[in-house]
């Protein structure tokens, strides 16, 4: 962990509680682990030590407020006992598997092994993106209004909320102040290329940018006869799959732009939905997870059996081939799978152009990384 990273966290004054629930949210670096900063909205993490450093335990499982492993007695050597907290979570973890009705929540930090980024290295890659693009001098004007640029990525979330908000106080014609015009405010002796047509572009480019840099592969494994070990994303749906045929299906809901899931669903040869019909032009249609998948017994007229290995998968904000589009009879809620391929980082490092046909027109992300997301979450699809 960084000199720096130890000091914010042994420095830091922490916040007089609130009556929200006490909220700790980890931010790790491009490093796995290389700064692992604590972030408090109360006093401080339930039942969470500090070690002999002054630096929080991340060791932590939690159950309500309840850290699960604060319980395990520490080794003879005075550190976490490793293996007891392995135990414990897989015995944990085994009885949730049980449950009736199991949902899981997957986050930023389940893909990190694979596309080696959360939170501020995606702005990295953005910047890197963009490089050689004319909106990248747009993306410098707007940086020179920010007194600490460095920090951008960390609040990449905020910083695309303004931009966005700037996109839509723009296009002046179709707001109720009509005779509202941004282009003085954002004009000035370093920012003349500062234009609402710039930051249209620059959005579409920043949106363009976000699917190549979250367009990754799995790791080989033994799956696909290239490698050894199952990825963590077939190990664990592996998990979920060998569930007793009697529970219901397991519903995985994540906020991750990738497509993980799906590869690791593929190799495991499972079925799954997720919110789309048709083939050769798929468009949502949430009516599909009411549907399910059976098979007849061992004769034509035997009990109808239910096909097991299958999941419902949802994909809040979207994904890299997801496509907001105009809505029409045939399409209501304007989200379709993109018709062409999806260019990963490596195919846009030998031919940067492929950038262009990434979205095309009219065609944008389900759901952008700003505040405006905890809203059109809420929304259909």
């Amino acid at each position: 962990m960084s000199q720096e990273a130890k000091d914010r966290l042994t420095n830091t004054k922490l916040q007089p509680a609130t009556p929200a629930a006490v909220v700790a949210k980890a931010s790790v670096r491009r490093k796995a682990l290389d700064g692992l900063d604590w972030y408090l909205a109360g006093d401080e993490p339930p039942q969470v030590q500090k070690d002999a450093s002054g630096l929080w335990q991340p060791c932590f499982l939690f159950r309500g407020r309840e850290n699960w492993l604060a319980r395990l007695p520490e080794g003879d050597d005075k550190k976490p006992p490793v293996k007891d907290i392995q135990q414990e979570a897989r015995a944990l973890v085994a009885r949730w598997l049980k449950m009736q009705n199991l949902c899981v929540l997957v986050g930023a930090g389940a893909s990190a092994y694979v596309t080696k980024f959360v939170t501020s290295g995606l702005f990295e890659r953005i910047q890197t993106i963009l490089k050689d693009r004319p909106s990248h001098e747009t993306l410098d004007s707007l940086l020179s209004f920010c007194s600490d640029p460095a920090k951008i990525g960390f609040r990449l979330e905020d910083f695309l909320s303004q931009v966005s908000g700037f996109v839509h106080l723009a296009d002046a014609e179709k707001q109720p102040l009509d005779r509202l015009r941004l282009e003085a405010a954002l004009t000035t002796e370093k920012t003349k290329d500062l234009t609402p047509k710039g930051l249209r572009e620059l959005l579409l480019d920043i949106e363009r940018a976000i699917i190549v840099s979250c367009n990754v592969s799995l790791p080989p494994s033994a799956l696909v006869l290239s490698g050894e070990d199952l990825s963590a994303h077939e190990s664990f749906l592996s998990k979920l799959l060998a569930r007793d045929p009697l529970q219901g299906r397991a519903r995985i809901f994540t906020l991750n732009y990738d497509t993980l899931i799906e590869q690791a669903l593929d190799r495991l040869g499972a079925m799954y939905w997720d919110g789309f019909a048709g083939t050769i032009s798929r468009r949502f249609d949430p009516s599909t997870y009411a549907l399910d998948w059976h098979y007849p017994g061992e004769v034509t007229e035997g009990r109808v059996r239910r096909y097991d290995k299958a999941v419902h998968l949802y994909k809040l904000h979207g994904s890299v081939n997801w496509r907001r589009t105009v809505s029409a009879a045939q399409n209501p809620f304007g989200i379709q799978f993109a018709t062409h391929q999806v260019p990963t980082m490596e195919e846009w490092q030998k031919n940067a152009k492929v950038l262009d046909d990434t979205l095309r027109e009219g065609e944008g992300l389900a759901i952008l990384p700003t505040t405006a997301k905890y809203g059109e979450s809420l929304a259909m699809p």
